[in-house]
């Protein structure tokens, strides 16, 4: 409707001449369906009960205006028609000279109340004046509405429907079907798409569409969808199968029609991208449980950026002008942030609240349609083939002997090796953030294929605390990240140590639906951190040294290399 509102007051316009009863401006017009289109009869569970009329009323503290009651004919002496007039002294029920004098009614009504099941209202109240108060009853935040219109507003019935639940939902919150629609087609017509797959029910739905098709706006308020794969041409979406989609339906609700004085709000970390959408993960479930909204934001003593968006030193080549997670990222909420809550609180350890942390770091890393199509073209430009059956390797390394007594080891690549039963060949998918990994391996396992992203790397910990963006090109340094986690999706084992990064990896790989056997190589040890630690690197280094002195030795037929 949006750019047509004029085209359609005018076509719809009624002659004033024909109209024998207009309303005063200050009359509160209601119109009353209590009836099925089927049935001439009344039914008075198609028309809301008074309860509903009466809160809007006193909420808009419109209860002692006149009161226009608009209904057929046969519904003058309803029960509900009846009801309204007890509440509302000043109320006059009018059912109008003829049909074309009732659409006059509600197309002349300064304020008006439109049956939630009538078109008729809807059409009426489309051509009224631009200054028109339309309010509009809705069932549930997924209401199959004829039309949306951003200035009307739109009421949440409570469950029993005797009241209003949330006044004046935000119209996004909200999806819009043509009554002959079924849910399945709502989906394919709002993204305008001919799917390549047909829908197999609302539960399970396939579709794909072209790249020259802005999505971004459809997928910031269909959480339900996840982005399933891409090609030259299209972008391919996929529905989540019911709790999946119902959990994160509940979350939207709670981030774009819940009360956003009460917004949860949280700092952004700017440590691992692991760690970091742990938080706002972690963030978005203390809200959910609250019933609260949640947002992230800069801590005012911190820099006013995220180390993925700017060069963490000095906020240097920036991805936009946020300089946040949203550069990226569709928006989590219409909510803007509050007082950042310096809480130690986190959400309670149990097998429910693991699996919705999954399900909330899918939420706030849907990717812009932008960076969907950047990602798809550096994996085809830039990414090795990868022959399979492979395993996937995560070597972390770089800052983690810089934690003090929370230090973790550098281990040797042959550690991981050993720990998987890998047994001197096989295809390995390397992922490190150490290029002298990636030496060590070549030059000490060359029985392995080994396959990596070529891409700038810190050598050891030269990088320094938390500096995750060795290129000092934030843009690069994500597209690496989301490239190595749909290249793993090809492996069938995974192999790391204790790692943020590694669990995202992890759940990467498990959303194909294809068992991955899961190996963590540093699993059995007592005490992975430790002070200790931070002597790792410097005996690994040496270790290596005299490693590749031997190995070069012996491809020299024994003659000695300096």
């Amino acid at each position: 409707m949006a750019g047509w509102e004029e085209e359609i007051r005018d076509w719809l316009q009624a002659d004033s001449l024909c109209c024998k009863n207009i309303p005063p401006d200050e009359a509160v017009v209601i119109h009353v369906r209590d009836f099925e289109v089927e049935k001439e009869a009344a039914e008075p569970y198609v028309a809301l009960p008074v309860g509903f009329f009466v809160h809007l009323l006193q909420h808009y503290d419109l209860q002692d205006r006149p009161v226009w009651i608009l209904c057929k004919p046969g519904s003058v002496n309803s029960t509900l028609v009846q009801e309204l007039v007890s509440h509302f002294p000043n109320s006059v029920v009018q059912p109008g000279a003829s049909e074309y004098d009732a659409f006059c009614i509600l197309q002349r009504a300064k304020t008006l109340v439109l049956s939630h099941k009538s078109t008729f209202s809807q059409a009426a109240a489309l051509s009224a004046a631009p200054d028109a108060v339309v309010h509009y009853p809705v069932l549930n935040y997924q209401p199959f509405l004829t039309v949306r219109m951003r200035q009307w507003k739109y009421h949440l019935v409570s469950k029993d429907r005797s009241n209003i639940a949330k006044f004046e939902v935000p119209v996004d919150a909200m999806k819009f079907r043509m009554d002959s629609e079924t849910p399945e087609e709502v989906q394919r017509r709002e993204v305008g798409i001919s799917p390549i797959e047909s829908f197999g029910g609302y539960s399970q739905g396939r579709f794909c569409t072209t790249w020259l098709r802005p999505l971004d706006e459809w997928w910031a308020h269909n959480p339900e969808w996840g982005f399933e794969s891409a090609s030259d041409e299209f972008q391919c979406f996929e529905r989540y199968h019911d709790d999946k989609a119902r959990f994160l339906r509940g979350v939207y609700d709670l981030q774009w029609s819940g009360d956003c004085t009460a917004v949860h709000t949280r700092h952004m970390w700017s440590s691992g991208w692991g760690a970091d959408f742990s938080n706002v993960a972690d963030g978005l479930l203390l809200g959910f449980e609250d019933k609260r909204p949640f947002q992230i934001t800069f801590d005012p003593h911190d820099n006013h950026w995220w180390h993925y968006a700017a060069v963490k030193e000095d906020g240097s080549n920036p991805t936009c002008d946020s300089k946040d997670m949203f550069c990226y990222f569709l928006p989590l909420s219409r909510c803007k942030p509050g007082a950042i809550e310096m809480s130690n609180r986190y959400p309670n350890e149990n097998s429910t609240n693991t699996l919705r942390r999954k399900w909330l770091h899918d939420y706030a890393t849907r990717q812009q349609q932008w960076l969907r199509r950047s990602v798809f073209d550096f994996i085809n430009e830039k990414a090795p083939a990868i022959p399979t059956p492979c395993t996937a390797l995560h070597v972390r390394r770089s800052d983690v002997v810089l934690h003090d007594q929370f230090s973790r080891k550098y281990f040797p690549i042959s550690f991981y090796l050993r720990k998987a039963g890998l047994e001197g060949r096989g295809n390995i998918l390397l992922f490190t953030d150490d290029a002298s990994a990636i030496e060590e391996a070549r030059e000490l396992h060359p029985n392995y294929n080994w396959v990596y992203l070529e891409r700038k790397r810190h050598r050891g910990s030269e990088g320094g605390w938390e500096n995750q963006t060795p290129s000092k090109k934030p843009v690069e340094e994500v597209m690496v990240l989301l490239a190595i986690f749909e290249l793993a999706k090809q492996c069938d084992t995974f192999v790391h140590t204790n790692s943020n990064l590694a669990d995202v990896i992890y759940n990467s790989m498990i959303s194909t639906g294809r068992p991955v056997r899961r190996i963590r190589a540093d699993g059995d040890l007592d005490n992975i951190y430790n002070q200790n630690n931070t002597f790792s690197e410097a005996i690994l280094k040496k270790q290596l040294r005299a490693h590749m002195k031997r190995r070069k030795r012996e491809v020299m037929g024994g003659r000695q290399i300096d």
